[in-house]
């Protein structure tokens, strides 16, 4: 999560470092220009009224999709954050408040010390002179964990979207090459028959909220939709009686005898009568 989050932050496990004093951030120019900000499941409706919200697939973890707000002023025509880093919405998403901590891959807490609050802040400690881990820090590893878990539970209903070809890229940007943003393709969602659309009820119809928040916050994509052009296809039938017929083009002969049903009867009750009177 956070080498996609913060790149101007040099992130470290916080086992490593011997102490640790910080004060929480109350702006964010130090990690200006921001991206993007990953979100937890549980964030995901309200922050949806304050900027593009998406699906960003990076070329280090194509197949890990993560939900986050789109605040890059190429994808966005609107962001909650203002020229000195002041978040401007009500809702600040959990991954800003935990600053300078962030959770990693593997579950462990990572610091930074560039983002540690600004000088003469009074400043948290990670452990009390016993040794014990200080209520602020505890407080920071739950939040961690809860973020954590919603960005992984977002992943899988972003898993399902895409599945369902539901997701739709905006024009790629120059300056993040081989990286997608994602939006919901809204005529696909419009389409979609019952059948399919109940799949989205899974996981507590989170994918369905997903879909439902993507498309409330279009209103400030400015990057535009690359549209691809759709070509129907027919579904094969490998029970076909004559699987060329489906598929467009002549099967080699191996093939169609791996797919072609045999026409005679399995069982034939006559044979067997016939075949018990002999013997008796």
């Amino acid at each position: 999560m956070t080498d996609v989050l913060f790149p101007k932050g040099r992130f470290v496990p916080v086992e490593s470092l011997d102490s640790i004093a910080w004060a929480p951030l109350t702006q964010y120019s130090g990690i200006l220009p921001l991206d993007l900000v990953p979100l937890s499941d549980t964030e995901l409706l309200n922050a949806a009224h304050y900027a593009l919200l998406g699906v960003h697939v990076s070329r280090t973890y194509p197949a890990e999709p993560i939900v986050a707000l789109l605040l890059n002023p190429d994808l966005a025509r609107a962001t909650p954050l203002d020229a000195g880093g002041r978040w401007m919405a009500p809702y600040t998403p959990l991954a800003l408040r935990l600053l300078p901590f962030s959770p990693a891959r593997n579950g462990s807490i990572l610091f930074c010390e560039a983002f540690a609050g600004p000088p003469g802040a009074s400043p948290h400690r990670v452990r009390d002179p016993g040794g014990a881990q200080t209520p602020e820090f505890r407080n920071v590893v739950e939040l961690g964990r809860l973020l954590a878990q919603g960005v992984r539970r977002l992943s899988d209903a972003a898993r399902v979207l895409l599945a369902a070809d539901l997701l739709i890229p905006l024009e790629p940007l120059d300056s993040h090459p081989g990286e997608r943003f994602l939006v919901i393709n809204a005529n696909a969602l419009g389409a979609l028959p019952p059948s399919r659309a109940a799949g989205l009820t899974t996981m507590g119809m989170l994918p369905l909220e997903l879909a439902a928040a993507s498309l409330f916050s279009l209103r400030y994509r400015k990057r535009r939709i690359v549209q691809a052009p759709v070509t129907a296809q027919a579904p094969v039938d490998i029970l076909a009686r004559n699987p060329q017929d489906r598929l467009g083009s002549p099967l080699p002969d191996n093939l169609t005898q791996i797919y072609e049903l045999d026409s005679s009867l399995l069982f034939s009750l006559e044979s067997f009568a016939s075949a018990k009177d002999r013997a008796e």
